[in-house]
């Protein structure tokens, strides 16, 4: 067997400043260990001195923003196998969560990745990214079928005519007349053209409306976006209407999907439009920030906010745009899983930007303490179940 390190206390020996609580007290508690097997450590030293681990010792030492441990090992608490995951990328982060027996010190693994294709095929409003057309018109196919099947109006909206599923949607259309409609890009979106993204919202209004009135359960439609997105204008101009029409989805009867081609757009155009959809299959995209609901708060986050959204979350900041009521620019943040130093720091500055206070409701008790060990002094907590 080869040697090991034990992870088991990870972020709270990130500064000397942060308290070490100790080992966890139980299996209830250690569901989860992180082990560095012979471990690629940088800036850091294995220790022994509190007990718990297992192994020769765990990481400590984490003084300087350089400091890593690579090649780590997820461990759930039942030992099997089908639960391992490899986590090879290296981490440079201060890190929050409530409890020190469930944090990470690495980040990247497939069982996220996962979690994220799941909730793109679920959600009511989806980025699709692809490379391969004919898998991205399979996956058009299904989520357009299913419209049928609950008695929706589908739409598909194309550049270049409808591709590879021009046949079924034609046996389509004359299985469910009236149902089934091809929209060219151009029409549906004025493509070429710098988007409107009040007047598209509207496009998409009175298209649920008519669809409901003419006796369906609502409007169901899958866009291939990637003409919409390929000049830094035009994906400025995408943003502002992604985050207006998933408003009006959140509460209207309609589903709708936007596929981007991550060959022709490159990662990092679609992870700036992926991030702003409840749901999306995108690569390195863990959080999404969406605007909140009419009279709630600005803006809702959710996710993981770690060192992979360095760059993404103040571009997804700029496209959102969250505004101040009252000095406080409130997020609900219930569904944040996980922030880094980084992050607050970020919008700390958006807030002194808007010369306002920003308010993050969230489980994350630690997220008030690490703030303000860091200077991020506009960033309140505001904690919630």
């Amino acid at each position: 067997m080869r040697p090991h390190i034990s992870i088991v206390l990870a972020a709270a020996l990130v500064l000397p400043t942060l308290a070490v609580a100790g080992p966890p007290a139980s299996a209830a508690t250690a569901s989860i260990t992180y082990e560095a097997e012979s471990g690629t450590l940088q800036g850091v030293t294995v220790a022994d001195a509190v007990p718990g681990f297992s192994g020769t010792g765990y990481v400590a030492g984490f003084d300087d923003p350089a400091d890593t441990a690579g090649q780590v090992t997820r461990w759930d608490d039942d030992g099997t196998a089908d639960h391992l995951r490899r986590l090879g990328r290296r981490c440079r982060s201060l890190i929050a969560r409530e409890r020190v027996t469930d944090q990470r010190l690495c980040f990247g693994n497939e069982t996220r990745a996962a979690h994220q294709v799941t909730a793109a095929a679920t959600a009511k409003h989806s980025c699709w990214s692809y490379e391969d057309q004919r898998q991205f018109e399979a996956s058009a196919r299904t989520f357009l079928a299913e419209g049928l099947a609950a008695g929706e109006r589908i739409w598909y909206a194309r550049a270049g005519g409808p591709g590879g599923l021009g046949g079924w949607l034609d046996e389509a259309a004359r299985a469910h007349p009236g149902a089934v409609r091809f929209v060219p890009l151009e029409e549906a979106y004025l493509a070429g053209q710098r988007l409107d993204p009040s007047a598209q919202v509207g496009t998409y209004t009175a298209a649920t409306a008519t669809a409901v009135a003419d006796g369906y359960a609502g409007l169901r439609v899958v866009a291939e976006c990637t003409p919409l997105v390929d000049t830094p204008d035009r994906l400025s101009s995408f943003a502002a209407y992604e985050t207006l029409v998933d408003r009006f989805i959140a509460t209207a009867p309609m589903r709708a999907v936007c596929g981007f081609d991550r060959g022709t757009l490159g990662d990092r155009a679609v992870a700036e439009v992926a991030c702003l959809h409840p749901a999306s299959n995108a690569g390195g995209v863990y959080f999404t920030l969406r605007a909140g609901p009419p009279g709630g708060p600005a803006a809702i986050l959710a996710g993981e906010l770690d060192v992979a959204a360095e760059e993404l979350f103040p571009a997804a900041l700029a496209h959102v745009r969250p505004e101040p009521t009252g000095g406080t620019i409130v997020f609900d943040a219930a569904g944040l899983r996980f922030v880094d130093h980084r992050a607050l720091l970020q919008l700390h500055r958006y807030a002194e930007r808007a010369g306002a206070d920003v308010v993050l409701r969230t489980s994350l008790g630690i997220v008030t303490e690490l703030a303000a060990m860091v200077g991020a002094g506009r960033v309140r907590v505001e904690r919630v179940q």
